[in-house]
Parts: structure tokens; C-alpha cells; sequence
């Protein structure tokens, strides 16, 4: 009604209507009048310097975009795509948003909203297509049916205008949805960058195109996406998908796979990974049982050796003889004869190459007669003692090292994880007795590089031993390594010293790259453990300083360096430095700790209250607490108990604390009167009594039962008696039903003169029933308490 309201204005401002009679333009559809405006403000046909028919066509305007707005979101509420109108028609990130929304999507009529949205509300028409596209890959249609979509909708010539866009976009997003099996999907992948791509992203696609079209047929479950990740296990992925019909094309077309850094897949990989498949799973339904059976399979995938090359060849050998299938399948003594024969094979070919390629057979050769060694020790007395242990975790052990080879790597590897696997220092032994002669492994060599191993590893360096830190706490390691040191050395073990691992743990506790936090916990292990110097506690205490300081006043330029606590004038500077800049409850809370840290200052120090480092911290805290005291009250508290039983807060400390605490008012009474009783100054006693007496009603907030514990044990109750906590004190001793405590309490009282109140106490505890007690028979059982 509105935009027919403003086309009437402009209609009749540009065609006036001078009869008497009705205009004809009111006896036309309003629709009509409405479209014929609009086409007249399209072409301008309108006086540019009329102020009223311009101020009307902005209206008009106005009013059409609403109205197309409401279109669309009556278009959007149809499909049911669950977009929210209202904001649609306010938010413009919204908008962008739902029309991308609807960009992913197989309904036609979904995405041709999309469009018509994406033109009116200046969404850019590459990112609808592209957002469609990646959705087309990522749903469950076939190959064929996307491709066919592709082309009805002619995405590409859109897409094909932004070629790094597209590029970056299909690597991204795309190609993680593709299966790597999947080759027909792969195709497409590639062929939309050939086809849209710049020219060196074309002619990389071109190239994985041709190697696909090979692959398709012959090796169909090949993950093509694996196969080109550098750090993928090619052995495992051709020996599936390799049989003896397609392992000579295979061969063939490996050298073109770009992966490896561009090297390609040698030959020899592929003939390497058929003959291992080929050994274990022969054609034929008969496999071997006997040695016999083992060496003649062996000897049939002699075709194949020939074609590897050395280092392919010690691939195949240890998948026979080092795997856990060869071990489980091919008895030991098959696995050492094909060890001699792949000697002597080693040996004819170093005599058929030449130059390097000589030295390369040799060292192939020495391996392999290494390997038949080391199976010979799998026949050991020793070996089978420790192979048939009943212990699992010492069979498990036994069963690593005959996977080894007696390679120094592997076995070393073992040793460490021994006790990175918190096995104690007794089962290392046992493993290191079936080590080979020439491997001399002593368990304080095994205890040393395992530290370093983990040293290294928290350093964020390379570590030669695998270190993994998932699923594992390495301070827990730590923990237990240290903790078999301490054993070893209690034991009388010489042949490794406290000092030599403190050397060790040293360097990582000073190195500054390595956080703060992960130092102090591990200097923290090792004192648990071991006898550390003086200059490693210092060392500890101002790493920890150093991080408390950090932690609570980030803004604050202090850097805490040895000479900072290296004397207590020295500490005392820094308390105050702190002090200056405290204003928080836990910035006090952190003064605490670090008064807890570091060595006592001097008992002068202590005595003299402007110079006693608790009084200060509490004096600030309490400036801190003025206007909320129930607040950090606790940690007064707590820290003052510590500062007294170390005698750190003498009496005349306490009883200046209990003034300030005074003067808080109600609020700190419990506190105040809690603070007190540390003293055994009868006159700071006196003073709160008399703050007692003046109070005509206690509540359960003024008092806790440590408290009424304190005056049963300071002698007060007789003091307490004429106050209002005396009550408290009484259903506290009858809760509590502490025979001591009352008999106390009932003896302060009859020494004060308050027999009655000590009778009536007494009764309390009694057995006899209420109605039958009077005060004889109180008195009574009074002086049988007493």
C-alpha cells in the first residue's frame, strides 16, 4: 500500500490531472501503476530538479526494497530452510551468510534463491559457486552426477576467473573431503584445477591425472592421497592392492607418483613390498609349516630380489626374519638360514657392481649376518629363562628384544624404555643380561640417557629415543627414575653419583627457554629424591620467586636474580618493593607463600615491629580488607598460626595485630579474639574479654569451635562465664562430649568460685533423667566429675 501510496505521488507530479472526473490512473491495478513507475524512475523520465518528485522517488525506492525483501523471506519461509526473517532483513553479515547457507544445497530450486540473493544483496557469485562446489564433493552423490552438475551450471566459468582463489580453496577445503581410494573422485578433483588453475597448478594436475587414468584400473584401492604424503609408509600401502598380475605395471608407473619430495616411488619399493606380501600370503591355499617349506618361499621370491636394491633388500629381510609376523610365523631356525643365504646374495651382487655401490652390499651384508647373530641369542639358556618368565611384563621385554636385530639404535631404544615404562632398575638388569656381548650397556648408562632423553625432549631438541609425551606424566617418569637413583644409591650402588644426575637436571632447570613452571617442578622431583646443595635450593627459590613475582604483578618491572635473596637485606628490599605495589588479596596471599619460601630473616628482624616482614604483610592486608574484613580474614589468620609456631610473631607483634583487628569493629571479633589467644599476654586477653563483656549479642559468625577450644585451653572459662558466649561454650562442651574438655572447664569454674555453674555443668554429662535432678544430686555428681 505504501510503495502504491508513493507511485500515485510520483505519477500524478509527472502527469497532472486537471478534469473533473476521476484520473484514469486510479481505475488501473495498483500493480500495474506500481510497475509502470517504476520503469519511468529506471529511465529517469522524470524532472531531476524537482524537489518533491525526487523526495518521493527515494521513498518509493525505500519502499521497493522492502518489498523485496519480504518477497525473499516469504520465498525463504517456503523452503523451510530455517532462516530467521527478521534478522534477514536487519543484518547484512546475516544475509551474506544464509545466501552461502543456501549455496549448499542439491535442490535446484534452493540454489537458484541463492543466486537471485547473492545479485541483489551483492554477495559475490564466486564465493555461492564455490561454496556449492565444495558441497557437491562432500555429499554422498556420485562422481558422475557432480560432474554433470558442474556442467549444467557452468560453475566453472564463474570460478575460473579467481585461478589462486580456486586453487587454494580446492587444496584446503575440497581435497580433505575426497576419499583417497576414491580415483574417479580424485579425477575430477584434478581436472577442475587443469581446468581452472593457473599454468603450473594445471600442469600438476595434468600430471596426477595421467598417473590416476594408470591406477584406476590397476590397483583401484590404492589411497592415491597417502601414497603422496611424504612421511606415509609406502610399504604398507602397495603391499594390499599388489598381486602378480598388476605388480609389473605398478613397477612401472611408481617412478611418476610425486611424492618423497618429488623423487617418486623406486621400482625396487615395489617389487619389496610384493615379495613380502608374496612370502606370507602365497597364492596358492598351501602354506608353509615345516623350515624346509620356509626356505623353498624364500627362495621362490629370489625373482624379485634381484630386482630391489640394497636398501629394499634389508626391508624385506627384516619383515621376514625382525617382524612380528615373521617371528610368529617362520620358525627361528628358517629365520637364521635365510639370514646366510641373504648374505651370500649381498655378496654376488657387491660382486657385480661397482664403486660405491660395493660398499653399500658390503654394509647390507654385515647387517644381515648382524641379524643372524642376534637369532642365535633367541636360543640362549638366558634368553629362554627370560622369554618364559611368569612375569608378563618381563616376557613382553623379552619379546621387543628379539625384534631388535642387536641393532645399537633399537637396543638402546629398549633399555630406555624400560624405565620410561616406570619399570624398576631389577628389570632393566634382566633385559641388559640377553644384550649381545659387544653391546656393553651398564643400567647407570641406561639411567643417564634416559635423563637425557627426557632433558631433551622438555628442551623442545631432537632426542636419538623416542620420548612421548602422550597419555604420559613425564614428571611422573621423572619421579620414578629418580626415585630408583635413590634405591640404587642407598643400596650401595658406586658407579653413578647424586651429583652426576643433579648435573644433568641442572641444565634444564637453567635454561631460560624452558617454563618457569616445568623447572621448579622438576628440581622439585629431584629433592624429593636426592641430596641437593644448597645453591640448588637457592637455585629453586628464585625460580619460584621468580614466578610467584610474575604471576600476582604482571606489571610491575622486577626481575628476580640470585643476588635478590642471596641475603636478608637483600629479601627484605624485595618484600618492600612488593609491598609498594600490593593492592589485591591474593598479591598478599602471594607475599605469604613467598615469605614460606625463603630462609627466616634474623630474629632481630622479628622483634622489632617496624621491621617484622608478617606485620607488614599484615598491616598492608588489612588496609587492603578496611571496608570488606570478613574477606581475607582466613588468611590472616592461617599465615599468623604458621609466623607464631616458627616464633616470627613475638608477643607485643600479636598484641598490635589484636588492636588493628579492633578496630575493624563486630566484623573482626572472631579473629580478634582468635588472635589473642596466640599471645600468652594475660593484658591482650584482658582486652578482649572486655570487648566480650560489652557485646549483648553473640551470634554463630562472632565464634567457631576452635575458638571455644582456645579458651577451655588458655583457662578462660571463668573469664567467659559473665559474656554472652559462655552459652555457645556450654552446647559446644555438650556436642562435643570431650570428657577432658569438661572436666576443664568444670574445674576453672569451681576454682573461680562458680559452683553452681560448675554443678549445673557437670549434670550435663550425667546419666540421671532430667526430672529427677535438683541441685543435691547436681552437686553430687559435681564432685564426682571433680
Amino acid at each position: 500500500m505504501t510503495q502504491y501510496y508513493y507511485a500515485l505521488q510520483i505519477y500524478t507530479s509527472l502527469y497532472p490531472w486537471t478534469k473533473p472526473c476521476i484520473a484514469p490512473v486510479l481505475l488501473h491495478n495498483p500493480l500495474d501503476v506500481i510497475e509502470c513507475v517504476s520503469k519511468l524512475i529506471d529511465k529517469q523520465i522524470y524532472d531531476t530538479q524537482n524537489p518533491e518528485i525526487l523526495r518521493f522517488i527515494e521513498f518509493f525506492k525505500s519502499s521497493r526494497e522492502l518489498v523485496a525483501d519480504y518477497v525473499q523471506g516469504q520465498a525463504l519461509q517456503r523452503l523451510g530452510t530455517g532462516v530467521d526473517i527478521d534478522r534477514f532483513l536487519s543484518d547484512s553479515s546475516y544475509k551474506e551468510d544464509t545466501v552461502l547457507g543456501l549455496a549448499m544445497t542439491l535442490d535446484s530450486e534452493v540454489l537458484d534463491l541463492a543466486i537471485t540473493l547473492a545479485h541483489k544483496y551483492d554477495v559475490s557469485l564466486w564465493q555461492v559457486y564455490m561454496t556449492h562446489l565444495q558441497h557437491l564433493f562432500d555429499s554422498e552423490i556420485t562422481t558422475a552426477q557432480v560432474r554433470k552438475h558442474i556442467e549444467e551450471r557452468k560453475i566453472l566459468k564463474t570460478l575460473g576467473k579467481e585461478p589462486k582463489d580456486f586453487v587454494a580453496r580446492m587444496e584446503q577445503n575440497v581435497y580433505l573431503t575426497v576419499n583417497g581410494c576414491d580415483h574417479e573422485r580424485l579425477l575430477l578433483y584434478y581436472s577442475l584445477i587443469e581446468q581452472c588453475g593457473e599454468k603450473q597448478d594445471s600442469q600438476m594436475a595434468t600430471s596426477h591425472i595421467k598417473l590416476l587414468k594408470k591406477l584406476k584400473g590397476s590397483a583401484k584401492d590404492l589411497n592415491y592421497k597417502m601414497l603422496l604424503k611424504p612421511d606415509s609408509d609406502i610399504l604398507a600401502l602397495l603391499r594390499p592392492v599388489l598381486t602378480a598380475d598388476n605388480v609389473k605395471s605398478l613397477a612401472k608407473v611408481a617412478k611418476s607418483v610425486p611424492c618423497k619430495e618429488g623423487d617418486g616411488i623406486e621400482q625396487s619399493t615395489v617389487y619389496c613390498a610384493w615379495a613380502q606380501k608374496y612370502f606370507f600370503n602365497p597364492p596358492s591355499d598351501k602354506k608353509p609349516r615345516t623350515s624346509s617349506d620356509w626356505i623353498h618361499r624364500y627362495e621362490l621370491c629370489g625373482e624379485y630380489m634381484q630386482k630391489m636394491n640394497a636398501e629394499d633388500v634389508l626391508k624385506f629381510v627384516s619383515q621376514l626374519v625382525l617382524s612380528g609376523e615373521g617371528s610368529q610365523s617362520v620358525p627361528l631356525e628358517a629365520r637364521m638360514e635365510i639370514t646366510q643365504k641373504v648374505v651370500v646374495f649381498c655378496q654376488e651382487q657387491k660382486k657385480q657392481k661397482e664403486g660405491d655401490e660395493t660398499n653399500v652390499w658390503e654394509e647390507t651384508a654385515m647387517k644381515v649376518e648382524r641379524w643372524g647373530t642376534h637369532l642365535g641369542l633367541l636360543r640362549s639358556s638366558t634368553f629362554q629363562k627370560l622369554h618364559s618368565s611368569n612375569d608378563p611384563l618381563l616376557k613382553q621385554y623379552a619379546n621387543r628384544f628379539a625384534l631388535t636385530g642387536s641393532s645399537q639404535g633399537p637396543l638402546r631404544e629398549l633399555a630406555c624404555s624400560v624405565l620410561l615404562e616406570k619399570s624398576g632398575l631389577d628389570a632393566l638388569q634382566e633385559i641388559l643380561s640377553v644384550y649381545p656381548e659387544d653391546s656393553v650397556t651398564t643400567p647407570e648408562d641406561v639411567i643417564m640417557d634416559t635423563l637425557r632423553q627426557l632433558v631433551a625432549h622438555w628442551k623442545r631438541e631432537k632426542t636419538e629415543v623416542q620420548v612421548t609425551a602422550k597419555g604420559r606424566d613425564l614428571l611422573v617418569i621423572l619421579d620414578h627414575i629418580l626415585g630408583e637413583v635413590e634405591k640404587y644409591i642407598n643400596g650401595g650402588g658406586d658407579l653413578l653419583s647424586e651429583e652426576e644426575v643433579l648435573d644433568e637436571l641442572r641444565t634444564l632447570c637453567e635454561d631460560a627457554n624452558v617454563s618457569l613452571q616445568l623447572r621448579v617442578d622438576v628440581l622439585t622431583v629431584a629433592g624429593k629424591h636426592l641430596s641437593m646443595s644448597e645453591e640448588d635450593f637457592q637455585l629453586g627459590r628464585v625460580m619460584r620467586t621468580g614466578g610467584i613475582v610474575g604471576d600476582e604483578w604482571p606489571n610491575v618491572n622486577i626481575s628476580v636474580q640470585p643476588d635478590q635473596l642471596a641475603s636478608a637485606a637483600s629479601r627484605a628490599s624485595l618484600l618492600n618493593n612488593l609491598l609498594t605495589e600490593t593492592s589485591s588479596l591474593s598479591q598478599v596471599e602471594a607475599m605469604i607463600t613467598l615469605l614460606n619460601l625463603w630462609p627466616p630473616f634474623c630474629p632481630e628482624e622479628y622483634e622489632n615491629l617496624s621491621t617484622n616482614p608478617w606485620m607488614m604483610i599484615f598491616t598492608k592486608a588489612l588496609e587492603i580488607l578496611s571496608t570488606n574484613p570478613a574477606a581475607g580474614m582466613e588468611v590472616i589468620w592461617e599465615a599468623a598460626q604458621v609466623a607464631v609456631k616458627q616464633n616470627q610473631l613475638p608477643g607485643e607483634s600479636i598484641a598490635l595485630l589484636v588492636r588493628k583487628l579492633q578496630a575493624l569493629g563486630r566484623s573482626a571479633l572472631k579473629f580478634c579474639f582468635k588472635m589473642a589467644l596466640l599471645s600468652e599476654d594475660e593484658e591482650v586477653h584482658i582486652v578482649v574479654l572486655n570487648v566480650l563483656r560489652d557485646i549483648e549479642e553473640i551470634t554463630e559468625a562472632d565464634y567457631d569451635n576452635y575458638l571455644l577450644e582456645c579458651i577451655i585451653a588458655k583457662n578462660l572459662v571463668a573469664d567467659v562465664l559473665p559474656t554472652h558466649l559462655y552459652g555457645p561454650l556450654v552446647s559446644y562442651l555438650i556436642e562435643a562430649a570431650k570428657k577432658p574438655s569438661v572436666s576443664s572447664a568444670i574445674q576453672q569454674l569451681q576454682r573461680a568460685g562458680y559452683h553452681q555453674e560448675a554443678a549445673s555443668l557437670a549434670s550435663t554429662q550425667s546419666s540421671i533423667p532430667k526430672l529427677l535432678q535438683n541441685v543435691s544430686s547436681m552437686l553430687k555428681t559435681y564432685k564426682k566429675w571433680l
